[in-house]
């Protein structure tokens, strides 16, 4: 039982997209733990005011009719508020993701948010990645069963990245193609256009935006707002392939 002085609510998000400023809730669920122990648990679908892109949809499953009927961000606000109200918050990645969007449902909710910058805030993913580090030497360890001597020693890390990656091939049974090897370490099956995933195709080849206020949406050339937006990135730092894929978009050489 945790030790508190007053509730914790642990909560998940399941959203619109990946956007935390523009993106919206679709699901929530929460678990309230109190001083006493006792638990509290409630999960609820939400109606966005924006689609939920293909891309989230592969993710959660949850899609724009499931939530069809569903009451709106604006009018579970109350409710809500009243359960978070006077409580620390938990949850896993939430300070990065979960926290900042549920503000900012709160704000065009124009709702008071239940909570500010005293709370506490517990993060068990924070609490991961510092108990078990997810860098070279780690995989070296996991996957080699060796300690990495000399680490940050280009040779020494260079030789060890192969032989980590000889394992992980052995070990899930990975086709050993670059193409094979390069989708095995994207965060889904969607097919990226550019090495960083700003870029998808859908099934039919079509370009799909995958960040930003167009994440989910065909690239529309005709779209005036789209053109202005490769162009705003084309002038921005994004890797250089992400530019090459925007040049051969404006040129017509991807559907």
């Amino acid at each position: 039982m945790l030790k508190i002085s007053r509730p914790v609510v642990f909560f998940d998000l399941e959203t619109t997209g990946a956007n935390v400023k523009t993106d919206q809730i679709v699901e929530i669920a929460v678990v309230k733990i109190h001083p006493d122990g006792k638990k509290e648990s409630r999960t609820r679908r939400v109606k966005p005011d924006i689609p939920i892109s293909p891309g989230a949809t592969q993710v959660h499953g949850i899609t724009d009719e499931d939530v069809a009927n569903e009451p709106s961000f604006r009018q579970l606000a109350k409710s809500l508020y009243i359960f978070f109200d006077q409580c620390d918050l938990g949850g896993f990645n939430v300070d990065r993701f979960d926290l900042p969007l549920l503000v900012n449902e709160f704000r065009r909710a124009e709702m008071q948010i239940p909570f500010d910058l005293n709370t506490k805030v517990v993060d068990p993913m924070k609490i991961f990645h510092r108990r078990e580090p997810r860098d070279l030497s780690a995989a070296y360890s996991f996957y080699c069963n060796k300690t990495l001597e000399d680490a940050h020693s280009a040779d020494a890390d260079i030789n060890a990245t192969v032989e980590v990656l000889y394992k992980q091939i052995e070990k899930y049974g990975l086709e050993n193609d670059i193409d094979s090897l390069i989708c095995a370490g994207l965060d889904s099956e969607q097919k990226y256009l550019d090495r960083s995933g700003f870029f998808t195709a859908d099934e039919e080849g079509n370009a799909c935006f995958r960040f930003g206020k167009y994440a989910g949406k065909n690239v529309v050339l005709t779209d005036p707002s789209h053109l202005n937006y490769l162009d705003w990135m084309l002038k921005q730092d994004f890797p250089f392939d992400t530019h090459e894929i925007i040049k051969k978009l404006l040129k017509g050489q991807i559907g």
